[in-house]
């Protein structure tokens, strides 16, 4: 068992030493838009628009924090990737290995994605949260600065 553990403690340890620049790099991304736009999404920024995955992080965040219901309201897609997440974590980590079918998964939820976001945008836009539309953005600050 220790042996085991050591190995899994091995395989995080060389993912943490590999991408711990683009980590840093996201999360100086992520807090500088949250505090300077309030929001973190390059399309809402950009355009004021939700994007095909606007709501997953919150849904995935309600999913790992076992509130479903409020996970399935923002986005239904969310379950998918966290069985996804959970997998990648099991055979990357614990077992070693990376199997091509969840690439192959991480497609379709992709996939499955864009349908709920088409779906989403014909029925509830503008009206109701994640479908809103953001008018502090950069498109609109732009037109703005020719009046």
């Amino acid at each position: 068992m220790k042996l085991f553990l050591t190995n899994v403690w091995k395989r995080i340890w060389a993912d943490i030493r590999k991408y711990w620049k683009a980590a840093v790099a996201f999360l100086v991304y992520y807090l500088a838009t949250i505090l300077l736009f309030h929001a973190s999404c390059p399309m809402v920024l950009c355009s004021g628009l939700p994007c095909p995955g606007c709501g997953m992080t919150r849904a995935l965040f309600c999913v790992f924090t076992f509130r479903w219901e409020n996970a399935f309201y923002l986005n239904p897609v969310s379950f998918g990737f966290a069985a996804l997440i959970l997998l990648f974590i099991i055979f990357r980590y614990f077992i070693g290995k990376t199997p091509k079918f969840l690439f192959a998964i991480f497609w379709i939820l992709i996939a499955l994605l864009f349908v709920r976001y088409f779906y989403g945008m014909y029925n509830w836009f503008p009206d109701r949260i994640p479908y809103v539309f953001r008018k502090k953005n950069l498109l609109h600050y732009l037109i703005n600065l020719r009046k």
